[in-house]
């Protein structure tokens, strides 16, 4: 049977504590079990050790040299200043609370507890963190992090602004319409097929296959004129897909449509549903729903095997197409069905049943595609 504290164990073992060498990791994960209990019934029981070691803080006389390299104000003070007024606070002292008292953490450390988090399930994840709720101080070190973090942000969003005011006269009108919006403006639903778990393709490649759609779509804002107006505001939302085996027809349509209704009624709840294949995908909390967000709701993604090779084969014939506004998806789609292959290659019918063109948005069609060929020749003609 797992132990009871299993499921954090991964958190524990990156916790500051244990990565600077103050505690060893066995000894944390075993304590964990009877300090949890004490922090719940108890709090008051605790001594000053076994609180630090809960809560993840320094020992008391490294704590205190943190706080005096950073403020001259005492740990009491900014506890109280960051309840009752953060903004006084300096960006030091805002770092030295986001920090949990802490000297800066390095990237090694922060990408430590990035693994732990992606080793460790939402609700092991929800219950370690409720654990420190017994302390007053978790409050102000919460408030402090937020006003930390918004002001570290602040030169970025300044940027972004002023990129963004410089773009928006020569903007669509439609991306024009947008701007005034500080939610999600745009964006995609997109399940993940079980099938992706079962194939030969690896964890990598999917992952590359998630960086590889980034960037597909940064082109396609940059092309229209709206990756520094709405660039951070459009989202690709990946869902576990149903647990079913099927390959493709009417029965997987049907089952589809069901999961993307279910995932507009409530995306949580279908996430972590007993009928979705685990994939390790993430969502997002809308407060007025995915309708209310932005994303399209009457439009959504099916992401398999083929998929994943398609692009990470760069084929991006379809995005060139739709970029240059000219072909509509009617056209498109009527081209599709003709095609060999699954993913959509091209309008061309003998471009479609022969050999796939490769291109990106950089090099245009390979030389020794269909495509790549007529370009290439009118390309000569019109320069001869």
């Amino acid at each position: 049977m797992a132990s009871p504290v299993s499921a954090i164990e991964p958190m524990l073992a990156s916790s500051m504590r244990v990565v600077r060498n103050l505690t060893a990791a066995k000894t944390l994960i075993s304590a964990w079990p009877l300090l949890q209990q004490k922090s719940a019934s108890s709090p008051s029981i605790l001594s000053d050790t076994e609180r630090r070691l809960f809560l993840d803080l320094p020992d008391a006389d490294l704590e205190a040299a943190n706080i005096r390299a950073v403020t001259s104000i005492s740990r009491e003070q900014l506890i109280e200043q960051a309840l009752s007024h953060v903004e006084s606070l300096t960006y030091d002292e805002l770092m030295l609370l986001n920090d949990r008292f802490w000297t800066p953490i390095t990237a090694e450390e922060k990408h430590a507890v990035f693994e732990a988090m992606a080793k460790t399930s939402e609700d092991g994840l929800d219950k370690y963190l409720a654990a420190r709720e017994f302390d007053s101080d978790e409050a102000a070190i919460e408030i402090a992090a937020k006003e930390f973090w918004k002001r570290k942000q602040a030169p970025e969003q300044a940027r972004q602004r002023a990129a963004a005011e410089a773009a928006l006269p020569y903007a669509k009108e439609w991306i024009q319409h947008c701007t005034g919006r500080t939610t999600c403006i745009g964006g995609l639903c997109a399940c993940m097929t079980k099938q992706l778990s079962n194939s030969t393709q690896s964890i990598g490649q999917i992952e590359h296959f998630n960086y590889q759609m980034e960037d597909v779509f940064r082109t396609a804002l940059m092309y229209n004129g709206s990756t520094d107006i709405i660039s951070r505001k459009w989202k690709l939302l990946s869902f576990n897909a149903p647990d079913t085996d099927f390959s493709s027809g009417s029965q997987a349509d049907s089952i589809f449509l069901k999961a993307f209704q279910d995932i507009l009624d409530d995306p949580q709840r279908y996430q972590s549903g007993e009928n979705v294949a685990t994939l390790g995908t993430m969502t997002e909390h809308f407060v007025h729903g995915i309708a209310g967000s932005g994303l399209l709701t009457n439009t959504f993604l099916v992401i398999n095997p083929e998929c994943v090779s398609s692009v990470l084969n760069q084929v991006y014939n379809f995005y060139e197409l739709r970029l240059k506004d000219e072909i509509g998806m009617d056209r498109i789609w009527e081209a599709a069905q003709k095609s060999r292959n699954r993913a959509f290659i091209g309008m061309d019918p003998e471009e479609a049943t022969s050999s796939i063109t490769n291109s990106n948005v950089m090099r245009g069609f390979s030389r020794d595609s269909v495509l790549g060929k007529r370009w290439y020749a009118m390309k000569a003609a019109s320069e001869a």
